[in-house]
Protein backbone atom coordinates (compact mmCIF):
# COMPACT_ATOMS: atom_id res chain seq x y z
CA UNK A 1 0.00 0.00 0.00
CA UNK A 2 1.30 3.41 -0.99
CA UNK A 3 0.00 6.67 0.49
CA UNK A 4 -0.44 9.87 -1.52
CA UNK A 5 2.62 11.42 0.11
CA UNK A 6 4.73 8.32 -0.51
CA UNK A 7 3.68 8.24 -4.17
CA UNK A 8 4.51 11.94 -4.53
CA UNK A 9 7.93 11.38 -2.89
CA UNK A 10 8.66 8.61 -5.43
CA UNK A 11 7.58 10.94 -8.25
CA UNK A 12 9.79 13.75 -6.90
CA UNK A 13 12.82 11.44 -6.74
CA UNK A 14 12.23 10.38 -10.36
CA UNK A 15 11.88 14.02 -11.36
CA UNK A 16 15.22 14.89 -9.78
CA UNK A 17 16.88 12.00 -11.64
CA UNK A 18 15.25 12.75 -15.02
CA UNK A 19 18.47 13.88 -16.72
CA UNK A 20 20.02 10.50 -15.96
CA UNK A 21 17.16 8.71 -17.71
CA UNK A 22 17.45 8.04 -21.43
CA UNK A 23 14.56 9.57 -23.33
CA UNK A 24 15.06 8.77 -27.04
CA UNK A 25 12.28 11.09 -28.19
CA UNK A 26 13.81 14.14 -26.54
CA UNK A 27 10.29 15.04 -25.35
CA UNK A 28 9.73 16.33 -21.83
CA UNK A 29 8.97 13.66 -19.32
CA UNK A 30 5.39 13.29 -18.15
CA UNK A 31 4.70 11.89 -14.69
CA UNK A 32 1.31 10.75 -13.41
CA UNK A 33 0.34 10.69 -9.76
CA UNK A 34 -2.52 8.18 -9.94
CA UNK A 35 -4.90 8.13 -6.99
CA UNK A 36 -8.34 6.70 -6.14
CA UNK A 37 -11.05 9.20 -7.18
CA UNK A 38 -12.36 9.36 -3.62
CA UNK A 39 -9.03 10.95 -2.60
CA UNK A 40 -9.45 13.93 -4.97
CA UNK A 41 -10.19 16.34 -2.12
CA UNK A 42 -7.10 15.21 -0.22
CA UNK A 43 -4.99 15.76 -3.35
CA UNK A 44 -6.31 19.33 -3.56
CA UNK A 45 -5.46 19.85 0.12
CA UNK A 46 -1.92 18.49 -0.32
CA UNK A 47 -1.14 20.36 -3.53
CA UNK A 48 0.26 23.49 -1.88
CA UNK A 49 2.64 21.34 0.22
CA UNK A 50 3.79 19.42 -2.83
CA UNK A 51 4.38 22.66 -4.73
CA UNK A 52 6.52 23.87 -1.82
CA UNK A 53 8.52 20.63 -1.94
CA UNK A 54 9.09 21.12 -5.66
CA UNK A 55 10.15 24.73 -5.09
CA UNK A 56 12.55 23.61 -2.33
CA UNK A 57 14.21 21.35 -4.91
CA UNK A 58 14.76 24.32 -7.24
CA UNK A 59 11.79 23.76 -9.55
CA UNK A 60 9.46 26.55 -10.61
CA UNK A 61 5.88 25.26 -10.57
CA UNK A 62 3.02 26.39 -12.76
CA UNK A 63 -0.49 25.00 -12.49
CA UNK A 64 -3.18 24.46 -15.10
CA UNK A 65 -6.50 23.58 -13.46
CA UNK A 66 -9.01 22.06 -15.87
CA UNK A 67 -11.84 22.97 -13.49
CA UNK A 68 -10.91 26.65 -13.75
CA UNK A 69 -10.05 26.72 -17.46
CA UNK A 70 -12.77 24.59 -19.09
CA UNK A 71 -15.63 27.08 -18.52
CA UNK A 72 -13.55 29.90 -20.02
CA UNK A 73 -12.67 27.80 -23.08
CA UNK A 74 -16.25 26.54 -23.47
CA UNK A 75 -17.49 30.13 -23.60
CA UNK A 76 -15.08 30.86 -26.47
CA UNK A 77 -15.19 27.55 -28.38
CA UNK A 78 -18.25 25.77 -29.81
CA UNK A 79 -16.68 22.29 -29.89
CA UNK A 80 -15.56 22.45 -26.27
CA UNK A 81 -19.02 23.71 -25.31
CA UNK A 82 -20.74 20.85 -27.21
CA UNK A 83 -18.39 18.33 -25.67
CA UNK A 84 -19.19 19.56 -22.17
CA UNK A 85 -22.90 19.56 -23.05
CA UNK A 86 -22.90 15.78 -23.41
CA UNK A 87 -22.80 15.50 -19.62
CA UNK A 88 -25.76 17.78 -19.05
CA UNK A 89 -28.07 16.31 -21.68
CA UNK A 90 -27.72 12.62 -20.94
CA UNK A 91 -29.31 10.82 -17.99
CA UNK A 92 -27.36 7.61 -18.61
CA UNK A 93 -24.88 6.32 -16.02
CA UNK A 94 -21.32 7.58 -16.71
CA UNK A 95 -19.98 4.26 -18.05
CA UNK A 96 -22.93 3.83 -20.44
CA UNK A 97 -22.64 7.45 -21.56
CA UNK A 98 -19.07 6.88 -22.67
CA UNK A 99 -19.96 3.84 -24.77
CA UNK A 100 -23.33 4.97 -26.15
CA UNK A 101 -22.17 7.45 -28.76
CA UNK A 102 -18.48 6.68 -28.96
CA UNK A 103 -18.03 8.01 -32.50
CA UNK A 104 -19.62 11.38 -31.77
CA UNK A 105 -17.85 11.53 -28.42
CA UNK A 106 -14.51 10.75 -30.06
CA UNK A 107 -14.98 13.53 -32.63
CA UNK A 108 -15.94 16.08 -30.00
CA UNK A 109 -13.37 15.04 -27.41
CA UNK A 110 -10.57 15.05 -29.96
CA UNK A 111 -11.37 18.60 -31.01
CA UNK A 112 -11.87 19.75 -27.41
CA UNK A 113 -8.60 18.08 -26.40
CA UNK A 114 -6.76 19.89 -29.18
CA UNK A 115 -8.18 23.24 -28.01
CA UNK A 116 -7.17 22.54 -24.42
CA UNK A 117 -3.68 21.45 -25.45
CA UNK A 118 -3.29 24.59 -27.58
CA UNK A 119 -4.33 26.72 -24.59
CA UNK A 120 -1.79 24.99 -22.31
CA UNK A 121 0.97 25.32 -24.92
CA UNK A 122 0.20 29.01 -25.47
CA UNK A 123 0.55 29.63 -21.73
CA UNK A 124 3.41 27.32 -20.81
CA UNK A 125 5.17 26.23 -24.01
CA UNK A 126 8.05 28.67 -23.54
CA UNK A 127 8.77 27.66 -19.92
CA UNK A 128 12.28 26.30 -19.31
CA UNK A 129 13.60 22.88 -18.34
CA UNK A 130 13.41 23.68 -14.63
CA UNK A 131 9.74 24.64 -14.81
CA UNK A 132 7.28 21.92 -13.81
CA UNK A 133 3.75 22.11 -15.20
CA UNK A 134 1.08 20.70 -12.88
CA UNK A 135 -2.13 19.54 -14.56
CA UNK A 136 -4.84 19.43 -11.90
CA UNK A 137 -8.59 18.81 -11.54
CA UNK A 138 -8.70 16.19 -14.31
CA UNK A 139 -12.13 15.03 -13.11
CA UNK A 140 -13.46 18.19 -14.79
CA UNK A 141 -12.55 16.64 -18.16
CA UNK A 142 -15.28 14.00 -17.82
CA UNK A 143 -16.87 13.34 -20.26
CA UNK A 144 -15.51 16.03 -22.56
CA UNK A 145 -11.88 15.04 -23.10
CA UNK A 146 -9.40 12.24 -22.49
CA UNK A 147 -6.09 13.41 -21.02
CA UNK A 148 -4.15 11.19 -23.47
CA UNK A 149 -5.19 13.49 -26.32
CA UNK A 150 -3.69 16.44 -24.46
CA UNK A 151 -0.56 14.59 -23.31
CA UNK A 152 0.36 13.58 -26.87
CA UNK A 153 0.40 17.21 -27.98
CA UNK A 154 2.17 18.54 -24.91
CA UNK A 155 5.12 16.19 -25.31
CA UNK A 156 5.87 17.85 -28.65
CA UNK A 157 5.59 21.44 -27.46
CA UNK A 158 6.39 21.83 -23.75
CA UNK A 159 10.05 21.86 -22.70
CA UNK A 160 9.87 21.09 -18.99
CA UNK A 161 8.46 18.09 -17.15
CA UNK A 162 4.71 17.71 -16.61
CA UNK A 163 2.99 16.22 -13.56
CA UNK A 164 -0.57 14.99 -14.12
CA UNK A 165 -2.74 14.44 -11.04
CA UNK A 166 -4.89 11.55 -12.30
CA UNK A 167 -8.01 10.29 -10.50
CA UNK A 168 -8.37 6.65 -11.45
CA UNK A 169 -6.41 3.45 -11.26
CA UNK A 170 -3.38 1.90 -12.84
CA UNK A 171 -4.14 -1.45 -14.43
CA UNK A 172 -0.77 -2.20 -16.07
CA UNK A 173 2.59 -0.49 -16.63
CA UNK A 174 1.19 1.86 -19.29
CA UNK A 175 -2.56 1.39 -18.76
CA UNK A 176 -4.92 3.56 -16.73
CA UNK A 177 -8.67 3.68 -16.02
CA UNK A 178 -9.88 7.28 -15.74
CA UNK A 179 -12.12 7.82 -12.70
CA UNK A 180 -12.14 4.05 -12.17
CA UNK A 181 -15.01 3.37 -14.59
CA UNK A 182 -13.78 4.43 -18.04
CA UNK A 183 -12.48 1.64 -20.26
CA UNK A 184 -8.82 0.83 -19.71
CA UNK A 185 -6.52 2.95 -21.89
CA UNK A 186 -3.11 1.41 -22.57
CA UNK A 187 -1.73 4.19 -24.77
CA UNK A 188 0.19 6.07 -22.07
CA UNK A 189 3.98 6.18 -22.31
CA UNK A 190 4.44 8.37 -19.26
CA UNK A 191 5.81 7.34 -15.86
CA UNK A 192 3.12 6.45 -13.32
CA UNK A 193 3.19 6.55 -9.52
CA UNK A 194 0.10 5.17 -7.84
CA UNK A 195 -1.30 5.89 -4.40
CA UNK A 196 -3.25 2.86 -3.25
CA UNK A 197 -4.03 3.77 0.36
CA UNK A 198 -4.46 6.82 2.59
Amino acid sequence: MTSLNDAFTQLLEALKMRFQTINPTGAPQVYYLVFPPDQALEVKQQLHKWRRRLNDQGFKTQEYSFARQLPRLAAKNVLVNKSLGLEAKSTMPPAAKFGASSRLLQQLTGAAGEKLAADIIARFGAAGDNSVLLLTDLEALHPAVRIGTIENQLTQAVKGPVIVFYPGQRTAKYALKFLGFYPEDGNYRSTHFEATAQ
